[in-house]
């Protein structure tokens, strides 16, 4: 293992089986808008493993495995458990029945899932992720349909499904939020199409995110949306608990949540809210659909048609 210091960013690379660690400096500002890095490292050593933990505003934790130090006769441990090629457990959609309280009506307030739903941020998230398990899981970067087999929420969970181990996914979680702050997305087609749309006809608009707000300040500053959105709720991990605040406020049938993951449709029927399903994100329709989606909707425009569709008794899923 080799280490250095003084360098603009953590990182960790293996050449021909050797791990080269870089540890920011304890000034360096390329990365802190301005405000020194104050990183630290900690370096662990034991029998098979090497960790390294870098504290500060940019926290990073690498770890090396020893081969070298192991007897001649005893084999080389297998490579990292990549979790991604594991079998995922069936999740029930756990959603109620539809009842004549439950069905779809003219919205008073939509909640908008953020990532993938407003901002087209696909690749964003996925070179984030990628840097995370390469980071703190050691394993290979995950093409586009292992991805989104490996997506969840909360963050910590998707964390744990790209390999980092328990002790650091707090750590990766900001890392995580970290790298989608520097980086900016465009938004979905339609996004300003449909928000303004919403907003004339005097529905309250709002977003409920799992990602930090230092994680969206960006996009929203780049697309200037603030001025279409009376809340935003801003690292949730619970949306259920937020989206139910809503609907306990209003009429049933009239609080929607749109969203493009199974965990988005799974927190808005067990809010009682109504879950939309949009396509154009992270999970497929069929994915929305299990996990209990009861509208589905390929762009954000097709908000005002399904909204006028409710004056006709709606459109669903059942």
């Amino acid at each position: 293992m080799t280490l250095n210091g003084h360098v603009h960013r953590n990182d960790h690379t293996v050449h021909n089986g050797i791990s080269y660690i870089t540890v920011q400096s304890l000034a360096e500002n390329a990365t802190g808008e301005g405000e020194p890095a104050a990183a630290g490292a900690l370096i662990e050593t034991g029998p098979e493993r090497i960790d390294i933990t870098v504290h500060g505003r940019d926290p990073a934790a690498f770890q090396v495995h020893r081969p070298s130090l192991r007897s001649h006769a005893e084999p080389r441990s297998a490579a990292p458990r990549d979790p991604v090629t594991e079998p995922i457990p069936p999740t029930a959609a756990s959603s109620p029945a539809d009842t004549p309280d439950s069905r779809t009506r003219r919205p008073a307030a939509i909640l908008f899932d953020w990532n993938g739903t407003l901002v087209d941020d696909f690749e964003r998230a996925r070179r984030a992720s990628n840097d995370v398990r390469r980071r703190w899981g050691l394993l290979p970067d995950l093409p586009v349909d292992d991805f989104r087999r490996a997506w969840c929420l909360p963050l910590a969970d998707h964390m744990s499904r790209l390999g980092v181990p328990d002790a650091h996914l707090d750590a990766a979680v900001a890392a995580w939020n970290t790298g989608i702050a520097q980086v900016g997305a465009p938004l979905q087609p339609g996004t300003v199409t449909a928000l303004e749309a919403l907003q004339q006809a005097g529905t309250k608009l709002a977003v409920v995110t799992a990602a930090a707000g230092h994680a969206i300040e960006r996009d929203l500053s780049d697309h200037d949306l603030g001025g279409y959105l009376a809340a935003i709720h801003a690292d949730t991990a619970d949306k259920a608990a937020v989206a139910a605040a809503y609907v306990e406020k209003a009429r049933p049938g009239t609080v929607w949540y749109v969203g493009d993951t199974a965990f988005d449709m799974l927190h808005a029927r067990r809010a009682g809210a109504i879950a939309v399903g949009f396509t154009g994100g992270y999970h497929s329709a069929d994915q929305l659909q299990k996990a209990g989606a009861q509208h589905l909707i390929d762009d954000l425009t097709e908000l005002t048609g399904l909204v006028a569709d409710t004056d006709h008794h709606g459109r669903g899923l059942g």
